[in-house]
């Protein structure tokens, strides 16, 4: 081996000197096993070199010793290139620096030609790579990991040997991992709907064809619907590619897998059903409908005594009482379940709250005007509205008080007794149940100041155990407008 004149030696300590602490104190590349590169967002899957342009890769060679396992890098399935050389070994000087850095550093020398010398590979998977000793040349067969090991026998300047030099036996290891060709990789479908259900975010997965082993892997994804937030993660196990979007909207997905561009469709619809509070008579019939939605629908009721309801969501009153009519849509990701709380009533009930409704939206409220066209306070809401079925409340002309409302149906026997939330989820009050909020130094009945229509129940969702949640709905006020205490529920 050619020896290096005294100048060139100590520019090149000066470059890898400073080249090696960066090394110690950053790190170049920790591996710790299957290393996705997915998030290394510098660097471009479709930016790599495939079939294409050669990649030169330099050798950190130590004497006597394999280097760190920093020395490995990502490749792909036709990658090709020349080995080059770079030698560190360490020096006896280096002022400032911590001690364990100058005891590596001892003896630095650096070599970057490796004239004359014998050069050996020793590759343990050769199924992966090929080199060409007398070329240096590498090829990428096939993905995997393949380890090679280079040893030299260098000439190293020493002037305590006759001959100014003395023989050393170089060592150097760098991992090949390469990533599988993806080449033949297809996306099982081109257009993927998905859906947003209850809020939640709407997710669908596509099964990636004729797909290379993923253990070493690159992925990345673009939408050409920035607004759409979708995101995109790649499951190595499956083989399948997970979207996601919170948003609305249509876009065009690029996925680039080991450098293999794909390319699919998104559609994100929010889907729901049409109502989820919904008052019928008894035999009455109706239907209810999932919007934007294409794909299998299983319905069911909580109670088919109550409601019945058939496959394509039509519903029957069958008796007074309240159920959970749902629909379970197959096949999506996370909440699958939607549905509409449904109360049937007696005959003619259903008038009944809808008139109260009406009153509260199209009449103006005020206590003196209560009982003139186009006003109401409470108490001439409930009488109103009751009297479309024949219930006065003991008083045909004109409207009595809330707290006379309520001392009438105590003397027909007609109290539930206090409000309890607990008895709403059990979904025990009926629409029309008439609220009294008691509590007033009034002299009147209980100190009962106001009346309000309960109108219902509406469906919010269900929680982990599939059990549903419910807001109690008004006639004229929004829905769980009250917190329950001790006022009073009643039934004309």
């Amino acid at each position: 081996m050619k020896s290096l004149g005294i100048t060139k030696i100590r520019k090149k300590l000066a470059v890898l000197t400073f080249f090696f602490l960066i090394c110690l104190v950053g790190g170049i590349f920790v591996y710790s096993g299957n290393v996705s590169v997915a998030k290394k967002k510098a660097v471009k899957p479709e930016r790599m070199a495939v079939h294409q342009t050669k990649r030169d890769v330099r050798l950190h060679n130590k004497d006597n010793i394999i280097p760190a396992e920093y020395d490995r890098e990502f490749f792909h399935v036709g990658d090709y290139g020349f080995i080059t050389f770079a030698s560190v070994r360490s020096m006896s000087d280096m002022n400032g620096a911590p001690s364990y850095v100058r005891q590596n550093m001892a003896n630095l020398i650096t070599v970057d030609e490796f004239a004359g010398a014998k050069i050996d590979y020793s590759i343990d998977r050769p199924e992966v790579l090929t080199i060409d000793a007398d070329k240096h040349l590498y090829r990428i067969l096939k993905g995997g990991e393949a380890t090679v090991i280079i040893s030299a026998k260098v000439d190293v300047p020493d002037a305590t040997k006759q001959s100014g030099y003395r023989k050393e036996r170089w060592l150097a290891k760098f991992t090949f991992i390469v990533m599988g060709d993806a080449g033949a990789t297809k996306v099982a479908k081109k257009k993927l709907v998905s859906y947003i259900v209850n809020d939640s975010v709407g997710s669908v997965d596509v099964a990636l064809k004729d797909c290379p082993d993923l253990r070493y892997y690159s992925f990345d994804y673009a939408s050409s619907n920035s607004a759409m937030c979708v995101k995109a993660e790649l499951d190595t196990i499956t083989k399948k590619v997970h979207l996601e979007s919170y948003v609305e909207g249509e876009s065009d997905i690029t996925l680039w897998l080991n450098g293999k561009k794909l390319k699919l469709k998104l559609e994100n619809r929010e889907t729901g059903i049409d109502r989820t509070h919904h008052i019928m008579d008894v035999g009455d019939v109706s239907q209810l409908k999932i919007e934007k939605y294409h794909g299998k629908v299983t319905w069911k009721s909580t109670n088919k005594k109550v409601v019945s309801v058939d496959k394509d969501g039509n519903i029957v009153g069958k008796k007074v009482g309240n159920a959970i009519v749902y629909a379970s849509l197959d096949g999506l990701h996370g909440d699958q379940l939607v549905g509409c709380a449904v109360s049937i009533v007696e005959k003619g009930h259903t008038a009944v709250v809808e008139e109260g409704a009406k009153i509260g939206k199209t009449c103006m409220y005020s206590q003196p005007m209560r009982m003139s066209p186009g006003f109401y306070d409470c108490s001439s809401l409930v009488w109103s509205a009751y009297g479309l079925i024949g219930i006065d409340f003991g008083l045909a002309e004109y409207a009595p008080t809330a707290a006379s409302e309520c001392q009438w149906l105590a003397e027909q026997d007609k109290i539930l007794g206090k409000w309890d939330r607990y008895q709403v989820q059990k979904m025990v009050y009926r629409p029309g149940d008439l609220l009294f909020r008691v509590g007033a130094n009034n002299d009147r009945y209980l100190g009962i100041y106001h009346v309000e229509m309960f109108a219902g129940y509406r469906l919010l969702g269900f929680d982990d155990d599939g059990e549903p949640l419910l807001a109690m709905c008004w006639a004229n006020r929004p829905d769980d407008y009250y917190d329950p205490c001790d006022d009073i529920i009643g039934r004309p």
